[in-house]
């Protein structure tokens, strides 16, 4: 059976975009905030209850602290996630961007000095809505690596974000960081890491 990492992402969150209504915004308290040339958000009503654990396709996700008040996700601007030692064999994500579908590169760095690069493909949370396949996060999502978490903004247009299941090449050393690429319009909700239990070095689980 698979285990996961779920990692808590709150101390490096820099940016909100889940509110239920646009003129709640003068309360936030907050001074990045706002998707797009209209400055919308996910309507907070279509997404999980605050730090709610989400399960996609068998993945557990914590989806953010959507408080008025606090930040829910990373506008990437170059950021190091620090991750506790361990060996890990898929990393999943829930992301959109901002203004187009984009792919990024996600460099992981290894605790031995050696580094992998895994591609992030993100659909922009203005078009993903439109997409054929339509997804909620209280239904079980389907096919492929990527699917569309459909919801609402504060405009009532259609909106949605990424899932993504990403491959670890180098499954069997120790992950210490993620280092996030700077791209502005990529946001990131939530990140989860696969924990690789068999290694090359031995017949079960390696500690």
């Amino acid at each position: 059976m698979s285990e996961f990492l779920k990692i808590d992402l709150q101390a490096v969150f820099n940016h909100k975009a889940i509110l239920e209504d646009k003129s709640l915004v003068s309360v936030t308290g907050l001074t990045e905030l706002g998707l797009g040339a209209l400055k919308s958000f996910f309507k907070s009503s279509y997404y999980p209850k605050i730090s709610e654990i989400v399960e996609i396709k068998g993945v557990p996700f914590v989806f953010p602290n959507n408080n008025i008040d606090s930040y829910d996700n990373i506008q990437c601007a170059g950021q190091v996630i620090s991750l506790p030692k361990g060996r890990y064999s898929k990393a999943y994500t829930i992301s959109f961007n901002e203004f187009v579908d984009s792919e990024d590169l996600l460099e992981l760095l290894f605790s031995d000095g050696s580094k992998e690069t895994i591609n992030l493909h993100t659909i922009c949370w203005g078009t993903a809505g439109l997409k054929n396949n339509r997804f909620t996060f209280i239904n079980e999502i389907f096919g492929g690596n990527e699917g569309v978490l459909h919801g609402k903004s504060t405009n009532m247009t259609d909106v949605g974000c990424t899932f993504s299941n990403l491959d670890i090449i180098n499954g069997n050393l120790f992950l210490s960081e993620i280092l996030l690429p700077y791209n502005p319009a990529l946001h990131i909700f939530s990140i989860t890491l696969e924990i690789n239990n068999a290694c090359v070095h031995c017949t079960g689980r390696c500690k």
